[in-house]
């Protein structure tokens, strides 16, 4: 056993009442309750004041922040004696626990060095700028403008048919289309009378069309079958010419002379009237000469005709030796009367004469120049001669009067298509 102590401690008056034969070697105060309030209070103001410190740099990437890190596994604990003659530092000791050597010195309480270590943050690659917006304008911007748009290409419209007459002069053919309608067309290259043709054209201002392309010759006809107008009829002849705005063609009618004349018996309720201006008809031909082409010694119905004056020596070049005849190329084989009387007739031919004073104008009686016969026409007071010329083919379109009269309600020219389809030049009716 070890010996007593020899230093029994302090005398009980000095250090208070023993503790099982002890004293402790100091006095510890216990403080007032309004001083550990004001202690609380410092302690929550350390950590606010540190929290404000710290987290704003928490949240910003891209720089080093200095942390306060103190891992127990790095950081040796050192202990330190304080100076004693320091004023400044003073630190709590605490005795020997109990059954310790009453003379062992105190151990005092050394705090653990914090150390601050710096913790590298890595920088996040900042995101690409935004593009930079335009000033605002003043004035608003004007709207895109379109690039203008190719010019249209016209589609066209296919016809078919027997072409019945041509003009080279003139640069047009006459055609009997698929529904049998006497169509006239401009072409700079005239298809032979009687081929069997398909083509593309393109309407024009005064109601006749111009060849677009495409054309293809299908085969060769002997017959055609067409409709029209009757523009003009003259019974001692034994012809008539049928009509349609751009054309006006002589017919060999002698097959149908009974047609041309009144009936013998006027009683007879069956009979006809003869044919007269502004019926329709619809007739079948046949080509008398499809190879016929034009040529000074041998002129038909298929000539170009336009440059040539009307006289009787054109009539025919080579007469039907059979009949003695004049042989236009085109025969009536059968007529047939259609329910239908026009109150305008339609003809077209060359221009003879012009009265501006008296408002007349004289006028072939066909397109082709075969037959030696006029017609006459009167004109409104609006009419303008200005651009009218002798000598050119034009068409007209004439009313009946109640005094016999041809009295003039549309005119435009025939002689070509860039002239018919100007609207300066049409006149009245046959502007589209």
């Amino acid at each position: 056993m070890p010996d007593a102590p020899s230093n029994p401690g302090p005398s009980p008056a000095a250090g208070g009442p023993p503790v099982g034969g002890w004293r402790l070697p100091v006095r510890i105060r216990v403080p007032e309750r309004d001083e550990l309030l004001a202690m609380a209070l410092a302690t929550l103001a350390v950590g606010l004041v540190l929290g404000l410190a710290i987290g704003p740099g928490l949240g910003t990437a891209g720089r080093v922040l200095p942390v306060i890190s103190a891992p127990l596994a790095q950081l040796p604990i050192t202990p330190e004696v304080s100076d004693e003659s320091s004023p400044e530092t003073t630190l709590p000791v605490l005795a020997a626990p109990a059954g310790s050597d009453p003379g062992a010195a105190p151990i005092p309480l050394a705090p653990a060095p914090v150390t601050l270590a710096a913790v590298p943050v890595t920088p996040e690659a900042p995101p690409d700028p935004a593009p930079a917006s335009p000033p605002p304008s003043s004035s608003p911007a004007p709207p895109d403008t379109p690039d203008p748009a190719p010019p249209a290409v016209p589609d066209g419209l296919p016809i078919s048919g027997t072409v019945l007459a041509s003009s080279v002069n003139g640069k047009s053919f006459s055609v009997a289309d698929s529904s049998g309608n006497l169509q006239t067309v401009f072409s700079d290259f005239p298809p032979e009378p009687g081929a069997r043709i398909s083509t593309t054209v393109l309407p024009l201002v005064n109601g006749t069309f111009s060849e677009y392309g495409g054309r293809r010759t299908l085969a060769t006809r002997e017959r055609a079958t067409v409709r029209g107008m009757i523009s003009y009829v003259d019974a001692e002849l034994g012809v008539l010419v049928l009509s349609n705005r751009g054309t006006s063609l002589p017919l060999d009618g002698s097959a149908v002379a009974n047609e041309l004349v009144p009936p013998s018996n006027p009683v007879d309720p069956e009979a006809l009237p003869p044919l007269g201006d502004g019926d329709w008809v619809k007739v079948s031909l046949v080509l008398v000469d499809p190879e016929l082409k034009q040529a000074s010694e041998n002129r038909g119905a298929f000539a170009a005709a336009a440059d040539l004056e009307p006289s009787p020596e054109k009539l025919n070049a080579d007469p039907d030796p059979a009949t003695g005849r004049p042989d236009f190329g085109l025969r009536i084989e059968s007529l047939e009367r259609l329910d239908e009387t026009a109150t305008r007739i339609e003809l077209t031919g060359k221009l003879l004469t012009l009265d501006r004073r008296a408002g007349r104008l004289l006028m072939s009686a066909d397109s082709v120049g075969l037959l030696d016969r006029t017609i006459e026409i009167t004109t409104p007071s609006g009419f303008d001669f200005s651009g009218v010329k002798k000598g050119r083919v034009y068409s007209a379109t004439v009313r009946l009067t109640a005094a016999g009269e041809l009295r003039l309600t549309g005119f435009s020219p025939g002689y070509s298509g860039r002239a018919a389809d100007d609207r300066t030049e049409v006149f009245g009716e046959q502007g589209f």
